[in-house]
């Protein structure tokens, strides 16, 4: 049965409309909560020019993600640049890209960053007095020298770039677990605002991190990704995930060496600890013998894989060569590989 308004209710919904009220809501709503059923829900106004916003759960994500990429990052600058290298999350807001663009210097490192699958750029901008002492860094020098007040050349920037790839290969490992990106440079500038990346009003996730590179050096690197972009992974930031280490069940230890059991190695039988020059290389011939300075009582090196495992003996049996395990190596100390 439909709800008839006392006259009393009839001119107070006119009265507030005369006076610019709006009673509309608020009076069917008291009527419903007087007959004790369910109130209807809340109007809540849509500002268009601000869509799309990022939840407190998905921002925390984020921060996860972030606070995972900047470590990883110093460890692997501060071995690329042969220097102590520190970097810290200061903050991840939403704002509109014109803002973004505010924050930023007017002669800066900016770039447009590619990120398939997702069909979309995100904007990385490295601080000149970040960039300067990384550049100088590179070519030899100490990183300690004042910043110019100039843009980049085209030549610093292509210095800097081996920087950016290192940043962005940072990148997709720490969004690994929630999607796998593949980062590209698209374009990029040293003046922020020739590079409309996303429309004034859209709204973005500025992150910041502040970078110290050695005993003097420090600048402001920050990453604005579109919050409709990220929107999109919002399936993929409810699942849950960690980056701690879980504890490996008994099971899983012994599916995994099922599988190990049935793959196949290549070994083979290292003679070392002979040296020459690069001109007796150079002209060695067929039939040429080459002397060793390890004598045949001492063991020789069994590797799987490349990766020494057993000091053997090697020696002829029915004209096949053989190798008889004599020990098991000690595991070798890993090598620094080159980035």
């Amino acid at each position: 049965m439909e709800e008839i308004l006392s006259q009393e209710e009839i001119d107070a919904i006119f009265s507030g409309l005369k006076e610019g009220k709006s009673n509309l809501v608020e009076q069917p709503a008291r009527a419903v909560a007087a007959r004790g059923e369910p109130a209807l829900s809340t109007v809540v106004p849509y500002d268009f020019r601000r869509p799309d916003r990022l939840s407190k759960e998905q921002l925390r994500a984020l921060r996860v993600i972030y606070d995972y990429f900047g470590r990883n990052l110093s460890t692997t600058l501060s071995a690329y640049l042969r220097t102590f290298v520190q970097m810290s999350l200061v903050s991840i807001n939403q704002l509109q890209y014109s803002e973004f663009l505010q924050y930023l210097p007017e002669s800066t490192s900016y770039h447009s960053i590619a990120m398939a699958p997702l069909n979309g750029y995100c904007a990385l901008e490295v601080g000149p007095s970040l960039a300067f002492p990384v550049v100088d860094l590179l070519v030899g020098g100490s990183g300690s020298q004042a910043t110019p007040k100039r843009p980049l050349t085209d030549l610093e920037q292509d210095i800097l770039d081996t920087i950016v790839r290192l940043i962005l290969k940072e990148m997709r490992e720490a969004w690994r677990p929630i999607i796998e990106l593949d980062l590209a440079v698209d374009r990029r500038e040293t003046k922020p605002q020739m590079l409309q990346l996303f429309p004034p009003t859209e709204i973005v996730v500025a992150t910041g991190f502040e970078m110290k590179v050695g005993a003097s050096a420090s600048g402001m690197m920050n990453i604005g990704m579109p919050s409709l972009l990220l929107k999109s992974l919002k399936s993929k930031f409810n699942q849950h995930w960690s980056f701690r280490k879980q504890p490996t069940s008994a099971e899983s230890v012994a599916r995994v060496m099922r599988l190990l059991d049935t793959s196949r190695l290549s070994l083979s039988v290292e003679v070392r600890g002979t040296r020459i020059t690069v001109d007796d290389l150079l002209h060695l011939n067929v039939g040429d013998v080459i002397r060793f300075d390890q004598e045949l009582a001492n063991p020789a090196v069994m590797t799987a894989n490349e990766v020494p495992k057993f000091d053997v003996y090697v020696g002829v049996a029915r004209d096949t060569r053989v190798a008889q395990i004599h020990a098991l190596r000690p595991p070798e100390a890993k090598r620094a590989q080159p980035v």
